[in-house]
């Protein structure tokens, strides 16, 4: 996989593809209103979903590539289908 370095960290090639970067930050904003409708924070949520709480709040700032194992997890922990993550986006 291409891999480019950008601010210290080394990013998928596929995230400059025309609307990623806008689509991974309207999941961000998704997950976190889905993460707060279930009453958790970003702790909890994290710890339900065995990721770190750093990953939690990259992905609620779109600044990575949630994996589906991650959006699974995540799921599971606000009891919604993964679905419910790309409402919108």
């Amino acid at each position: 996989m291409a891999t480019s370095k950008r601010s210290g960290e080394y990013r998928s090639a596929a995230r400059s593809a025309p609307g990623v970067e806008a689509a991974l930050v309207k999941l961000g904003k998704r997950v976190r209103a889905l993460r707060e409708a279930a009453g958790l924070t970003q702790e909890q949520a994290a710890h339900e979903a065995r990721i770190t709480t750093k990953h939690v709040v990259m992905i609620e700032k779109g600044q990575t590539n949630a994996s589906v194992a991650s959006l699974l997890g995540l799921a599971r922990a606000f009891g919604v289908k993964a679905g419910a993550f790309f409402e919108g986006v």
